[in-house]
């Protein structure tokens, strides 16, 4: 597993980069963005997270979670109509089956009309209490 995890982490960072760039050649307008609870740690451990999305313009709006590896984790928001402004939605790290995730990369993937934004993170779900 040790042996793995430099590939893991590759295989992360490269879908990160490709993840963050707007779709096409257009670019993401002022004010659309999505953040992470806990954005000063590329790590989480806790039970649950928060994402707070902002969209400039009334939009179609999809979340979902997938797993670095490609597999459909959770669908959040499902091609919502939103207006603009800002919102959080609480993931409880589950999956659409309701079973809890294993620990690992996972990918915020947001989509709002032609745009889309990604971002990738390590979830523990292992509690320490040291």
């Amino acid at each position: 597993m040790a042996r793995l995890l430099p590939l893991v982490f590759t295989l992360g960072l490269l879908l990160l980069l490709s993840c963050s760039s707007p779709t096409d050649t257009d670019s993401a307008p002022a004010g659309f963005s999505m953040k992470i609870a806990d954005a000063n740690s590329d790590t989480q451990t806790c039970p649950s997270t928060v994402i707070s999305i902002s969209i400039p313009t009334p939009e179609n709006v999809s979340l979902w979670i997938n797993s670095a590896t490609g597999y459909h984790i959770k669908t959040l928001i499902d091609d919502e109509y939103m207006q603009a402004g800002s919102i959080e939605v609480e993931w409880d790290l589950t999956n659409d089956n309701g079973d809890s995730i294993l620990d690992g990369f996972y990918i915020y993937e947001l989509k709002a009309g032609p745009y889309e934004s990604g971002i990738i993170r390590y979830i523990s779900t292992t509690f320490s209490l040291n």
